[in-house]
Formats: C-alpha cells, sequence, structure tokens
C-alpha cells in the first residue's frame, strides 16, 4: 500500500516509546523511525497574495481552493473565514479558539506571502505493531485536551487494503481518546492507518504529543507510544540586504605632457583605474561628465590664453581630447599589457572603434573591451561582487594650439540598478 506518509507536509517526530507489559514497538531512536507516527493529512493552507490592514474583512489570498469555511490562523490572529470566492476571503477579525477559554485574539495587520491555514485539520496515525493483532484487540488513540474539537476516524477506501490481511474496525469516542476495536485480525508487519478528520488543532503552534495504546480484549496493554505531532512550528525568516555601492578612483589628479614635435604631439599612457563594488540587481554603469574650468562645456581651458581643447577622436582629429575605456584593470586589453608598457601597448592600436569623447552632461561611457559580454558600455548588467574598469586618455595636439596650462574637471558617477 502506497503509504498515506508520502501526501502529508508537517514534519513528523518520533518520541522513544515506554515499556509496559508484552511487547513495545521496535523504536531504535528518536527520529527516523516508522512504526509510530502522526501527521496532518494534506494540510490546508495557503499565504496571503497582498497585504492586509487589522481592519480588513475581505483577503485576497494565492489558493483560495486549499482552504475551507471555519477558523483559520494568520500568524499569532484567529479568523474566521465565512466565505470563499476562488481566491477571495470573507473573514471575521479577532476570533476566538475553542480550547482557548474566552479571550479573542487581537486583529493586526499581516503582509502578502504570510501563510493562512485552517485549524480544523485532518490528521493521520500510522503504525506498524510487532505483536499480532487478533479479533477484538483495541487500538487507543489519545488526543490532549489542548485541542479543539475531535472528528471520527473514517473508514476510508485507503484503509481496506494494508497488506497482507485487511482489517475493519468500529470506532468509539470516550472523553478524549479513540477506541478502535479490531472486527477482524491483523497481522505481523501490517501498517495500521488511522485517519481521525476535522481535528481542531490547537492555537498556539508547536509540537505535541499524541498516544497510541494497543490492548486485547481483556485490557491488557500489548504496546504503547507516543508520536508528536507538528502544528505549524514553521517560522517566516525574512531577510532584508540593503542596497550598495562604493566607488573609488585610484587617482584624483591627471598630468598628460604633449609636444607637437615629439610623437605627433600624441599622449596616449595615462589612464584611471574605476573600482566599483555593488549589489545592484540589474548591474551599472558609469557616467563620465567633461567640464571645462572656465566654460561649462566639454573642453579643456587654457589658462593664459584663449585657446582651449575639445573633446573628440584624438586618433582621428588633431587638438582634442577623449578616452578609450575598457571593462577591466587595463592589464589584458585585447591581449596587449595597457598599464605597465604603455609604449608597446600604445591604445592607438585600437581597431575596434576610434576614441570617445566626453560630454558635458553625465553620459555613459563606451567600453571597447571585445572580450566582455557587456560591450558598449562600461560596467555591468548583472551583478557582480567587485570589478575594476580602466578609461585611457587620449590627447593629440598640434603645432596650432597654443603653449599653455589647459585644464578640466571629470566627474565620474556609477549608475546603479537596484
Amino acid at each position: 500500500m502506497k503509504k498515506v506518509l508520502n501526501k502529508i507536509s508537517a514534519l513528523v517526530v518520533l518520541l522513544a516509546l515506554l515499556l509496559f507489559t508484552g511487547n513495545v514497538f521496535a523504536i531504535d531512536d528518536f527520529s527516523g523511525n516508522t512504526n509510530l507516527s502522526v501527521a496532518i493529512d494534506t494540510e490546508k493552507v495557503t499565504t496571503l497574495s497582498a497585504d492586509i490592514t487589522a481592519v480588513a474583512t475581505s483577503i485576497d489570498v494565492v489558493d483560495g481552493s486549499a482552504l475551507v469555511v471555519g477558523l483559520a490562523l494568520i500568524e499569532d490572529e484567529i479568523v474566521d473565514i465565512t466565505n470563499i470566492t476562488v481566491n477571495n476571503l470573507t473573514v471575521t477579525r479577532g476570533e476566538t479558539h475553542s480550547a482557548a477559554g474566552s479571550v479573542a485574539t487581537t486583529a493586526s495587520l499581516h503582509t502578502a506571502e504570510t501563510e493562512i491555514r485552517n485549524i480544523n485539520q485532518d490528521l493521520i496515525v500510522s503504525f506498524t505493531p510487532t505483536t499480532d493483532l487478533i479479533l477484538a484487540d483495541e487500538i487507543i488513540v489519545s488526543v490532549p485536551d489542548i485541542f479543539g474539537s475531535i472528528g471520527t476516524i473514517e473508514d476510508t477506501g485507503a484503509l481496506q487494503s494494508l497488506g497482507p490481511v485487511d482489517y475493519t474496525y468500529t470506532d468509539t469516542q470516550s472523553g478524549r481518546d479513540h477506541i478502535v476495536e479490531l472486527t477482524q485480525a491483523g497481522g505481523v508487519g501490517v501498517e495500521y492507518e488511522l485517519s481521525i478528520d476535522s481535528v481542531e488543532l490547537p492555537e498556539l503552534e508547536g509540537q505535541y504529543s499524541i498516544s497510541l495504546e494497543v490492548r486485547d480484549s481483556d485490557g491488557n496493554l500489548l504496546e504503547i507510544g507516543s508520536a508528536v505531532l507538528s502544528w505549524a512550528n514553521n517560522v517566516l525568516v525574512t531577510v532584508f540586504v540593503q542596497p550598495a555601492l562604493l566607488m573609488s578612483l585610484d587617482k584624483t589628479s591627471i598630468d598628460i605632457t604633449a609636444n607637437p614635435s615629439v610623437n605627433s604631439g600624441e599622449d596616449f599612457s595615462q589612464y584611471s583605474i574605476i573600482d566599483v563594488a555593488t549589489n545592484a540587481n540589474s548591474g551599472y554603469i558609469i557616467q563620465a561628465s567633461l567640464d571645462g574650468t572656465e566654460v561649462a562645456a566639454a573642453q579643456l581651458d587654457g589658462a593664459g590664453t584663449t585657446g582651449i581643447i575639445a573633446s573628440g577622436d584624438a586618433l582621428a582629429a588633431e587638438n582634442v581630447f577623449g578616452y578609450i575605456a575598457y571593462n577591466g584593470d587595463g592589464s589584458d586589453a585585447d591581449g596587449v599589457n595597457l598599464t605597465t608598457n604603455a609604449t608597446a601597448a600604445d591604445p592607438s592600436t585600437e581597431t575596434n572603434e576610434g576614441a570617445q569623447s566626453f560630454a558635458n552632461a553625465a553620459a555613459t561611457l563606451v567600453s571597447s573591451d571585445t572580450s566582455d559580454t557587456d560591450i558598449g558600455t562600461l560596467g555591468f548588467s548583472s551583478l557582480t561582487n567587485q570589478a575594476l574598469h580602466t578609461i585611457f586618455y587620449m590627447l593629440n595636439v598640434d603645432f596650432t594650439i597654443p603653449s599653455d596650462q589647459y585644464e578640466g574637471i571629470l566627474t565620474y558617477t556609477a549608475v546603479p540598478s537596484f
């Protein structure tokens, strides 16, 4: 027989069984033994699909069909479900558990994804006796007082083929006990599964012991044991990881020297390395803006003259200042060590595209690193723990630019996508 336990959702922990008279259940340790267990059968539970306030009586849930009309538990609050329409519940707030006296719970707010579960559940008690059970032997299941109402043991089809010998029974209740009298003999190794319907579980989540005895027709104790029922003893742990971003520059000033009579007025050796660390969900981009110190434009202003060096493609034009950028530390861009051998690794050998121009408003920098999956932007489009980015400065002048000191301010910004 396919064990009913395969469909349960509650955790079952077995307790040691005490020795009285006769044989006992073969318990080897406190867990992992299936001789005796109790569990909720197909638990009636779902989750809130939206936040609710303390006064809400119309509650949206993820799966309304998982619940039934009756008392239900949302965290520590008891509600009475009076109507279910698809995935919407009509409830009365702050209700009272039948076994908890007359004090009602306090209605409070609850957040989406919080579980809501019926207090009334069906239980499965399963055990395999080590004693041959015969006609008129009794199985006594005891339910603690902390439980509310107790239903009956159902004579369902699932209980009719339980191994080499079938059994039937009659069920009577005496106080908190179910007394099941066998009307047909069982057998060694036969698993008995008793389904108790409509059990009103305790108001407070936790673990509760349900005891079981096997006695002969004269009342002699043959076997005894106890199994623990876990009732909503799970704790939702919510962790909030706050957004974070760090960006640092390896230097805050760059000095570039260019002579129109040396190397054609070109200097491509200076660079900045930007270090970015962020937990942004969709990564980040790096933006930059260039402003002259005298004129708010993408240019370098002359200090003693009216000359300017505009932003532009320094590989293709004279008297311009631009950049080539890489997602990396510049040590292996296109297979060339750029930072340790600036002469041999002149970025002017870049074949993918020309030098880029800076803008005087924040604009995304373009990456030339063909080995990077995010080519086209400086930055990364997905999570990365930490990354380095290298910007090589490209200066190209000729004899038409006045000799002077030219200055501008570059502002870099890492823009995350949280």
